[in-house]
């Protein structure tokens, strides 16, 4: 398995400690929408942020969940992951203990994106 550096956790890590305190305001559903312009791929549903990435092979798909593992882990927030057929990763993001979206899920968003690209089998 290669060597993965986490990607963006300066910018992610200030936000947590106000989302576990309670003080992170929730995104309206304007503010998220015009956030979500910026993020291609990226889709809101249900009141979260979604978005499925396509790998070359199982063994890139797990590599990417690392990747994700590592930068989640170093911001404290922690998205919901799925493997399906073996090459496709899903994330789905939102700040549960303020039951919706933060700038925190938006934050982590970008830098999942960033780590994506950094993968060389996981085509952008």
């Amino acid at each position: 398995m290669p060597k993965i550096t986490p990607i963006g956790c300066k910018v992610l890590g200030a936000e947590n400690h106000e989302a576990c305190r309670g003080t992170l305001a929730v995104l309206d559903a304007a503010q998220a929408t015009g956030r979500l312009g910026a993020m291609p791929g990226w889709e809101l549903q249900d009141g979260r942020l979604q978005r499925s990435f396509h790998c070359a092979s199982f063994g890139a798909a797990m590599d990417f969940v690392q990747a994700i593992a590592l930068v989640a882990e170093a911001a404290n927030h922690h998205p919901n992951l799925r493997v399906e057929n073996k090459r496709q990763v899903d994330v789905v993001l939102w700040t549960r203990k303020l039951h919706g979206l933060t700038t925190l899920d938006f934050n982590l968003a970008a830098a999942i994106d960033t780590a994506f690209k950094g993968l060389r089998e996981c085509p952008a």
